[in-house]
């Protein structure tokens, strides 16, 4: 399994997140870019460690991004789903 997803829009990222999570028993980290900072997306079903590590991903692209010039990679309305 890859450790990273890139899906095209939120609604097929959503979609497949949670196929991911209840079907093959997959855990995640869900942020949505093209903000001035990244948006965690989490759910009430969600486990404690899935929101630390959504946070923990927001905050480690937040800073990878700040150091990057705008209109670089980083810096477009991507989707992006880290699972392991």
């Amino acid at each position: 399994m890859p450790d990273i997803l890139v899906a095209p829009n939120l609604e097929s990222g959503n979609m497949m997140a949670k196929q991911l999570i209840y079907l093959a028993g997959a855990s995640s980290a869900r942020i949505a870019l093209g903000s001035r900072v990244p948006i965690m997306l989490s759910n009430r079903s969600e486990t404690v460690e899935a929101h630390i590590v959504s946070a923990a991903l927001a905050k480690v692209f937040y800073h990878w991004r700040r150091e990057r010039p705008p209109g670089g990679p980083g810096w477009g309305g991507e989707w992006l789903l880290a699972a392991s």
